[in-house]
């Protein structure tokens, strides 16, 4: 189910930004098992990021890292209500910990890679419907934070949401469900000095980026009563069936919300409407399950070893700005939009056997089984991406179908295709109601769109590795299992 490289996650709201105010510091040696909290419905995923572009120290990866193949500097804070996966390596009060931001001690430049071990979540829907809200009283006094002049007409809207709802998740999903019906647009002006920015998306602009779609639902589900924060990384990427890769650039940088469970962790939701929906399996009947089976265990992790020292982790100068929480929802000035790095990350995540045929899958059907009414526009954003991909700048001064001209002289190859999709966008977006509904397919079958999209993407891709491919696979060796041996095994392959 992951589908984030995280950065950094933020816990305190001021009305303008977001901080991390873990103040918490630990580092960890090559190999070394953190004692990241042993949540349930947690499964070991491996990875591999090797870097076409340098990013300084910051390490990204799957929440949560539990091993790296590099010396780890973390800002980290206490992790109450579980039990760490490693006693060997935990803190003197035995907690387990949690990272909210991980670096390592070296500058990475281009052609490095590194190799992480992800405790990722498995939890179903039914999972968290029937999730226990025994919260530590630590959870929330941090995490239902809320500034003290926050905006009473955001709680109301935030309590209408959730009226009636008896349990967290089901009032995270009808905010998220809310918010994703916002258009999205990451080149709006920044809201006014005297605004509150969450007035601004809600009700005054009506359309905003990821950024104010998180802080939006955090911020929502804390007057509700429901631990939550926001954490910014990249969003998933490209996945290419043939290579086994995923490709990450920046323009899928993005911020998310991350709301806890007790037992299950912190678990990702997206309200923007910009990124695919985020569809969990729905779980198992209760009276279909074996009444003997046990609580879940603990994720399988390689064997515990010795704790390191704990200086500070490097200060956060060079980290970029769009995960610094610095005046996160003022915009970049004149222009507006979300902040773009002066430097562009390209990470390929080789996905190591046997996970792999996991995330395939989820790429796969990764893709919706009905229409959904942001369909059109998440699918022509997502071509747009692919324009800049391929080096073909998306001007906001042409319209849709003159982008559309431009990727068709490009792609001769792809034009039908292109034209439908900028068909259906444009269909959406101005022809009403009554147009939308033309596009939905029959009942029970895949949307058209969407079987459009496949054969388009198809040939993006064919484009891609003709310019990026054979680069990429040359600079990625043979992956190895991060693995850390005990005394004794040295006949273990």
């Amino acid at each position: 189910q992951a589908r984030y490289w995280r950065a950094v996650v933020f816990d305190t709201y001021d009305g303008r930004r977001w901080l991390d105010t873990a103040d918490g510091t630990a580092q960890y040696d090559a190999g070394e098992i953190v004692p990241v909290p042993s949540w349930r419905a947690r499964t070991a995923i491996s990875q591999t990021i090797t870097l076409l572009a340098p990013v300084g120290t910051i390490l990204f990866g799957m929440p949560d890292v539990a091993q790296a193949d590099v010396r780890i500097n973390a800002q980290v804070r206490s992790q109450p209500g579980a039990v760490p996966i490693s006693a060997a390596t935990a803190p003197e009060d035995g907690l387990p910990v949690e990272f909210t931001m991980i670096r390592t001690d070296r500058d990475l430049f281009n052609g490095d890679r590194y190799l992480l071990v992800s405790a990722a979540t498995e939890a179903t829907v039914r999972d968290l419907e029937n999730a226990t809200t025994d919260y530590a009283p630590e959870i929330l006094d941090r995490y239902l934070q809320i500034p003290v002049d926050f905006s009473p007409r955001v709680t109301e809207e935030a309590q209408r949401l959730t009226a009636g709802l008896t349990t967290p998740y089901a009032k995270a999903k009808a905010i998220e469900s809310y918010l994703r019906t916002i258009p999205y647009n990451d080149a709006i002006p920044a809201p006014p000095p005297d605004a509150d920015p969450i007035e601004y998306f809600l009700y005054d602009i009506q359309q905003g980026y990821c950024d104010y779609y998180a802080t939006a639902m955090a911020m929502m589900l804390r007057v509700a009563g429901v631990p939550a924060r926001t954490a910014s990384g990249y969003a998933e990427g490209i996945f290419d069936e043939e290579s086994g890769l995923y490709f990450v650039t920046e323009r899928d940088a993005h911020t998310w919300v991350e709301v806890f469970f007790p037992e299950y962790g912190w678990i990702e939701f997206e309200p923007t409407a910009g990124e695919s929906p985020l569809d969990r399996p729905a779980g198992e009947d209760p009276t279909n399950v074996d009444a003997t089976a046990g609580d879940a265990e603990p994720t399988p992790q390689p064997d515990d070893a010795a704790a390191g020292a704990t200086p500070p982790p490097a200060g956060r100068e060079d980290l970029p700005p769009q995960f610094t929480g610095e005046e996160l929802l003022d915009g970049p000035g004149a222009e507006g939009g979300p902040v773009t790095p002066w430097w562009i990350l390209l990470l390929a995540l080789v996905l190591l056997i046997p996970i792999s045929a996991l995330l395939v899958w989820r790429v796969r059907s990764s893709g919706p089984t009905t229409f959904t009414a942001d369909l059109p526009v998440l699918l022509y954003e997502r071509m747009e991406r692919w324009s800049q991909r391929l080096g073909l700048p998306v001007r906001v001064d042409r319209t849709p179908y003159e982008h559309a001209d431009t990727l068709s002289a490009a792609l001769p190859d792809a034009s039908p295709l292109v034209r439908d999709v900028t068909d259906s966008y444009v269909r959406y977006r101005f022809g009403g109601p009554a147009q939308t509904i033309e596009l939905e397919p029959a009942a029970g079958g895949e949307p058209p769109l969407w079987q459009t999209w496949r054969k388009l993407e198809a040939l993006f891709w064919k484009q891609w590795r003709v310019v990026w491919g054979r680069r990429v696979l040359r600079r990625s060796p043979e992956p190895e299992f991060l693995e850390k041996k005990a005394p004794g095994d040295e006949n273990d392959a």
